[in-house]
């Protein structure tokens, strides 16, 4: 992933989608995203596993991840 639009479409209505303007792209272990994004009372470790074991079963904290920054939605794409 790189700096620039992207576009998230919607698994359940592929109409549905959004564009945004990704602005950093930061590799890091998962164990170390809630310090980085400010959110270590809201996300504590087992909340964030968990949820990130929803989409990515066999996720460790260890593991490495992408945090994708993006500015709120552009336009709305035809």
């Amino acid at each position: 992933m790189e700096p620039g639009p992207m576009l998230f479409v919607c698994d359940g209505d592929r109409s549905e989608t959004a564009l945004v303007n990704v602005t950093r792209c930061t590799d890091m272990k998962l164990k170390n995203v809630e310090r980085f994004l400010h959110r270590k009372t809201k996300w504590p470790f087992e909340v964030m596993l968990k949820g990130m074991q929803e989409h990515y079963r066999t996720i460790k904290m260890h593991d490495l991840v992408q945090v994708v920054e993006h500015e709120p939605r552009i336009e709305s794409p035809v």
